[in-house]
């Protein structure tokens, strides 16, 4: 009877031995699977704010330009899109709101370039984008024309507009502002020191402009000579897109 004990415990410590290795195996595994669904997914980018009007056919070759735009020292052939989708849309995202889009780059040192690339982000007062897009919205073929003001202030206020909700948007982006690649500025404080702001920008682009380099960019994003530039009055924009001699840029205020 001892002896049969003895080969069942054997037996026994055998068979846990084994389990053991088997489970080690496993682990060993899932960490390789692991390491190789990070090494595919390292060349993934994240990307919020892209419009629902760019449509699934477009988005590849929309962001290769985006990216283009971006980081213009990197040549197109190192800024190749694999594949692009849109993520599903959460529960708590509004019906009008921006889906994220995962974007694979062909090149990791490609898409780390990116992930580094500068970005500013203009902010403005609610009430201030709510009047504007209010006023885009009656010259503009693309927007549904509102019927009245009211109607078109409940629908900013349930994101029923292009980009969704202004409070998400905003909140989103400022959730990088400790990054040192990126820059919050207001439509206010450029309006204030309009000067001042411009130099701020250079700062952070490591640009250092003359004093008469300065004067130009002054001159060139004020107001009075946007108003009249056609490259940024959108008096070129077709009819099919804006109503004829309508005023885009209306009176540049805070209300």
């Amino acid at each position: 009877m001892e002896t049969r004990l003895d080969y069942l415990a054997d037996a026994h410590n055998a068979i846990t031995d084994r389990l053991q290795e088997m489970e080690d195996t496993i682990t060993a595994q899932n960490v390789k699977l692991a390491d190789l669904e990070d090494r595919s997914r390292r060349n993934n980018i994240r990307i919020s704010g892209i419009p629902e009007t760019v449509l699934a056919p477009d988005l590849q070759q929309y962001l290769q330009d985006l990216f283009q735009t971006l980081k213009p020292e990197i040549h197109p052939d190192q800024l190749i899109v694999d594949r692009v989708h849109r993520l599903g849309r959460p529960n708590h995202l509004p019906p009008t709101a921006a889906r994220d889009v995962i974007a694979r780059i062909h090149f990791f040192h490609s898409k780390e370039r990116i992930m580094k690339a500068c970005v500013i982000y203009t902010g403005r007062n609610p009430k201030d984008v709510l009047v504007s897009l209010y006023h885009f919205a009656i010259i503009s073929f693309v927007l549904k024309t509102p019927h009245s003001f009211d109607e078109f202030f409940e629908d900013f206020i349930q994101a029923k507009v292009p980009f969704g909700s202004w409070f998400d948007h905003i909140k989103g982006w400022m959730q990088m502002k400790d990054h040192d690649n990126f820059l919050f500025i207001t439509f206010e404080e450029l309006k204030k020191d309009h000067r001042g702001t411009i130099k701020k920008i250079c700062t952070f682009l490591g640009k250092e402009l003359s004093k008469e380099a300065i004067d130009l960019v002054v001159e060139h994003s004020s107001f009075k000579t946007m108003k009249e530039n056609k490259m940024s009055n959108h008096s070129l924009a077709p009819e099919f897109i804006m109503k004829k001699n309508s005023n885009f840029i209306r009176k540049g205020k805070n209300y």
